[in-house]
């Protein structure tokens, strides 16, 4: 029995044996899939038992002895190898775009660049945001410019902060040629047939915006999408400062350190609600707020016991303690 073929590089050929009978099985595997190398896929595989595959010459192939396949892809979509296309571009061209922005909005506005976003469009990413809050589909979770559509997208390009992105884009004509993949992107969307004229659109863009950032730089780009910091792993930044600042206190030094990574952690967007976050944020605020009035504190001679009153009215020791213990219920 033969395999319908993708056309991707890596082939392999199983052979397994049944009882008397020999089945051969030639399949074309999948391994770029994920990057949206396969056009216009016309794969059949076969439905192999897996106690049926004990005699597989599978060190041929260096695949398991319970290599099991399913039917799939009878037929192709008659548009679907220009839409497949259409869409691998699509997705670098809007990852590449709000990558650029994201970096000229920090560069202006610092880690919180967030919030120097128009109101309504703050409302629409916490919304979608929310929307995503749903553990068992264990979504991604990517910066706020990955939550606005393309169209939502060019206001912010024609802003003062995004001229930089545009003119290194191509100025005004690549905003035109934004505005221009519009349609064929909003037909792909809908499953409709993305047009030869679309594609040539998408295609152009694309080698434009390859020309103006590289062909490395394009890669670096769209090989690292904006996911910011996740729960578990802006506990794990903040957890090393605050354990050793439990370990300094009874000394009472001069300044106590505060975490290097607070300001980036304050900057996610689970930071504004603690169902998102995990925990109580407020522990975490009031340890890091006494920790900077105490290093703000004298520091001359007979300071000890200015920090020493301090210590002990503010209750410090307590406060880290309890941010520590509010972090530990995100730690993975």
């Amino acid at each position: 029995m033969k395999v319908g073929r993708a056309r991707t590089p890596l082939r392999a050929a199983v052979k397994t044996r049944i009882g008397c009978w020999a089945l051969n099985v030639e399949c074309s595997m999948l391994n770029r899939v994920a990057q949206g190398a396969l056009r216009g896929p016309r794969l059949y595989f076969c439905i192999c038992p897996a106690n049926a595959l004990g005699s597989a010459r599978s060190a041929e192939v260096g695949m398991a002895t319970d290599f099991k396949l399913k039917t799939t892809f009878l037929t192709s979509v008659p548009f679907e190898e220009d839409n497949i296309e259409a869409y691998r571009l699509l997705l670098r061209i809007e990852i590449a775009l709000r990558e650029c922005l994201k970096a000229s909005l920090e560069s202006e506005f610092g880690v919180h660049w967030r919030k120097k976003l128009p109101g309504e469009l703050l409302k629409k990413i916490k919304e979608s945001q929310t929307e995503e809050n749903r553990p068992q589909f264990d979504f991604i979770r990517l910066g706020p410019l990955y939550y606005l559509t393309l169209g939502e997208l060019l206001p912010l390009l024609q802003q003062k902060y995004g001229h930089s992105v545009t003119e290194r884009l191509g100025g005004d004509c690549f905003l035109k040629q934004l505005e221009n993949i519009l349609g064929p992107r909003n037909a792909l969307c809908h499953s409709r047939p993305v047009s030869s004229v679309g594609l040539k659109t998408i295609e152009t863009l694309y080698s434009e915006m390859e020309t103006a950032l590289t062909v490395e730089g394009l890669a670096r780009l769209v090989a690292k999408p904006d996911v910011g910091l996740a729960q578990d792993e802006a506990a794990k930044a903040l957890f090393p400062s605050l354990r050793q600042a439990i370990l300094d206190l009874p000394h009472l030094p001069p300044t106590i350190p505060t975490p290097e990574a607070f300001q980036s952690v304050t900057a996610q967007f689970w930071w504004a609600d603690d169902s998102l976050a995990g925990f109580n944020r407020s522990f975490v605020d009031t340890a890091i707020i006494l920790i900077r009035e105490y290093n703000a504190l004298p520091t001359g001679v007979g300071s000890a016991g200015v920090r020493q009153k301090f210590c002990e009215e503010r209750d410090l020791h307590k406060s880290i303690k309890n941010a520590i213990n509010e972090l530990e219920k995100v730690k993975s």
